[in-house]
């Protein structure tokens, strides 16, 4: 390698040349390679990495003037097809292996189509990517819109039915048993009247969100519609289950407003109904739960009623304070 010299840039080549540290510069690696190919005892090797995949220097002692002549030879010889551009026996401080902006396109014209390519399909598995993302997106909120309700983002009505009529199929009278409750909001149209439907919306919102919590993951809740609400609690062990949880629902509908002198007073009414006991489809447990609701408003409202199976019903008034006691 003593007659061979690497530089890191073409800068640094240009700068050889004029303080006479190397004598020839040979345009296109490809060229340098033949070149020195055809010098097999000249002691030149290659120099690598090469400079832009174009350029390779050779630096020839000045006191190996033979040497020097049969580089240029060499040089020359391969260069007869015109690959090189420009060439010159030795440098005198001036540039001469110079390449176009074209014969740099053209040399290196398969790495640019393979690099634009590339790019190319990294730009469009992007896009594809990003369009797949906004489009889960819009699914997950257009199947939001059609499933919940859009003031308490409880499910709607259509949703409960489908997903509690998909249970019922699945279920086997023998072995499991579920509850629906109808839950109506006592003296609700008071709310509206004297307070404005904007606080009747906020009422319904926090009851809504109360409910959720109350009740468990798999339970289904939602909102029938205006201030009524049901619930369908799945594999429950016992009538037990339901009945406890209406209490936990009294407490938390409960609630005393008061508008100059006037009180007035929300609680809730709830209807329940057992499958298989009270039915085995959703239109059968749904008008059972509703007859159960009817008898729990007759009984005076703010308690649950659950039908025994004998033609009664079992009904708990939930406590009520004092202070509301004259505001019903």
């Amino acid at each position: 390698m003593d007659n061979t010299t690497e530089y890191a840039s073409i800068s640094e080549v240009f700068t050889s040349i004029q303080v006479g540290e190397c004598d020839y510069a040979i345009v296109r690696y490809s060229v340098g390679r033949r070149a020195i190919a055809s010098l097999p005892d000249s002691n030149i090797e290659a120099v690598g990495p090469t400079l832009l995949n174009n350029y390779v220097c050779i630096g020839v002692d000045p006191d190996q003037s033979g040497l020097l002549k049969e580089v240029n030879n060499a040089i020359i010889s391969v260069s007869i097809d015109g690959t090189l551009s420009a060439l010159s026996k030795k440098w005198l401080g001036n540039y001469v292996g110079t390449l176009t902006f074209m014969e740099l396109l053209h040399d290196n014209i398969d790495i640019l189509i393979y690099i634009a390519g590339t790019i190319a399909l990294i730009m469009l598995f992007s896009l594809l990517l990003i369009r797949r993302s906004f489009s889960r997106k819009k699914e997950t909120v257009l199947k939001r819109l059609a499933e919940r309700d859009q003031l308490t983002g409880l499910y709607n009505r259509a949703t409960c039915e489908g997903i509690i009529r998909e249970t019922l199929n699945a279920s086997d009278p023998a072995h499991d048993m579920h509850a629906l409750l109808i839950i109506d909001m006592d003296n609700f149209k008071a709310i509206n009247d004297n307070f404005g439907h904007m606080e009747g919306d906020l009422v319904l919102s926090r009851l809504a969100d109360g409910l959720s919590k109350i009740f468990r993951t798999g339970d289904i809740v939602g909102r029938l519609g205006g201030d009524e609400f049901f619930v369908f609690m799945a594999h429950c062990t016992d009538k037990k289950a339901p009945v406890a949880k209406t209490k936990q629902i009294g407490e938390l509908f409960f609630n005393v407003y008061r508008l100059n002198e006037a009180a007035f007073c929300i609680s809730a009414s709830i209807g329940i109904a057992m499958f298989p006991e009270q039915g085995v489809t959703f239109t059968q447990l749904y008008r059972s739960a509703d007859d159960a609701l009817y008898e729990a408003k007759y009984r005076g409202k703010n308690g649950f009623a659950l039908f025994n199976g004998e033609g009664e019903y079992t009904y708990s008034n939930f406590s009520t304070p004092a202070s509301c006691n004259d505001a019903q």
